[in-house]
């Protein structure tokens, strides 16, 4: 049961990273003010994601390294390899989050970059 939850974070995290490869082609091409939206609703959506996924981390982990006669080593082996995908699903999440922060800092460098090149025109302009 555990790990069929923790396959279907991969399966979120995999539509997560296509959707931030399209923004960061957004981003890049032509930012728009729906753009900052979209980062930010996926930087949201990364913090829930881990705030979901952090205390399963402590079950699993807690569930492995516990000294119940009831989990056998077998059952071990397969609860430790739970935790490391647990770990991965953080670690993914992390990225994307530092990811999404970098596409917020060249989004808000782009439009400043695009004012200055539309106060450059008008201060020409002004002068003329």
């Amino acid at each position: 049961m555990i790990p069929a939850v923790i396959d279907h974070y991969f399966i979120l995290l995999e539509k997560d990273g296509e959707k931030i490869e399209e923004l960061e082609n957004a981003v890049v091409a032509e930012p728009k003010p729906g753009t900052l939206q979209k980062i930010h609703r996926l930087k949201r959506e990364m913090i829930f994601l881990r705030r979901s996924v952090w205390p399963l981390r402590e079950v699993v982990n807690s569930l492995e390294r516990g000294e119940s006669p009831l989990i056998q080593k077998a059952t071990r082996a397969y609860l430790r390899d739970a935790y490391d995908h647990t770990i991965q699903v953080i670690d993914t999440l992390e990225t994307y989050r530092d990811m999404l922060s970098g596409m917020h800092d060249t989004y808000l460098s782009s439009v400043s970059n695009r004012m200055n090149q539309v106060m450059k025109v008008l201060t020409i302009i002004a002068m003329a």
